[in-house]
Order: structure tokens, then sequence, then C-alpha cells
């Protein structure tokens, strides 16, 4: 009687692995940005806080302001892209 349930419960096992499965595969686009757009320059070095005269303050505001006013069009150039892909929405 061990013997049968053993079998019994081993043919259930090996039945139920061999029941197919169908999988849904979904192939995703991902658009690759041009690295161009990626250009966020940075200050790689700051003057000394200690020693500035106005002169390099005004110069050091202009660059950090000529550094963001590039990442922000290249940041937009990025979501006009992804825009145009498809695959964010434009709100």
């Amino acid at each position: 009687m061990k013997n049968f349930l053993i079998a019994c419960g081993l043919a259930l096992f090996l039945a139920g692995c061999q029941t197919t499965q169908n999988l849904v595969v979904e192939k995703m686009y991902v658009p690759q940005v041009p690295e161009e757009f990626w250009n966020c320059p940075v200050v790689k070095k700051y003057p000394q806080v200690k020693t500035l005269t106005d002169r390099q303050v005004a110069e050091l505001i202009n660059v950090l302001a000529n550094n963001n006013r590039i990442c922000s069009n290249n940041m937009n150039a990025v979501r006009n892209y992804l825009i145009r892909a498809g695959k964010i929405s434009s709100t």
C-alpha cells in the first residue's frame, strides 16, 4: 500500500511538471538619446572665497549662469526627443 501511494504521488508530481505554460513576452523599445544632449558643464575648481574680488564673483556668476543655460537647453532637448519617441507625455 505504501508503494502504491508513493507511485500515485510521483505520478501526480510528474504530470504537473509536464504542463506547458504560455509566456507573454513584450518587447520594449528604449530610445537612445544622443550623447551630445547629456552635456551639463560644471565648474571644476572654484576660486578661494576669502580672496575673491568683485570682478571674480561676477565672472563666476556669469560662468555658472551660462552653464545652467546650456544644461537647461540640453535637458529640454532630451525631453523633446523622448516626447517625439512617444516615451513620455508632453504635460
